[in-house]
């Protein structure tokens, strides 16, 4: 009986800690739902009121706190993973397969940039009000140039953090 009544606890932990995990980004989830919708109510309605500029500044707003939101909270998390990272247990053929992912990477990161910036265009010449999708651009490329300079620094930026 108390064996089941273990478990049973154990269980509840794993789905609270699971809970925890998934709800993390609760309200960047939504954020980003909330400015699809507006992108795609201005491709279909083709608004032309220019109050909806305003409408349009809010969600940039929106955006770059979600962004930020989204930055503390990774930070946070893994931090665990930062001061747990080692550059003297890499050895040279480890050092020369990380190059290499790190290449594979870096491409991929950059071709995503670029689709992601011809969408953003042609989504740009369509919308009248355009400026929180320029924002969003821009910070997918900011992110992409980011995460690729961390990946080519990683030892040097890891030693003096």
């Amino acid at each position: 009986m108390f064996r089941i009544y273990k478990q049973n606890l154990e269980q509840k932990n794993y789905y609270k800690s699971q809970i925890r995990i998934k709800g993390i980004f609760r309200k960047e989830t939504i954020c980003s739902n909330i400015f699809t919708a507006y992108v795609i109510s201005m491709i279909v309605f083709k608004f032309n009121n220019p109050l909806l500029i305003y409408v349009d500044y809010a969600m940039a707003i929106m955006l770059v706190t979600t962004l930020i939101s989204m930055s503390v909270k990774t930070s946070r998390e893994f931090n665990i993973l930062i001061i747990g990272y080692q550059p003297e247990d890499i050895n040279y053929s480890n050092e020369k397969i990380k190059t290499s992912r790190k290449v594979l990477i870096s491409i991929t990161l950059i071709t995503f940039s670029i689709l992601m910036w011809i969408s953003i265009s042609y989504l740009s010449s369509i919308i009248r009000y355009n400026f929180s999708l320029k924002v969003f651009l821009l910070m997918i490329i900011s992110i992409s140039i980011y995460l690729i300079m961390r990946m080519f620094n990683q030892r040097v930026l890891t030693m003096h953090e």
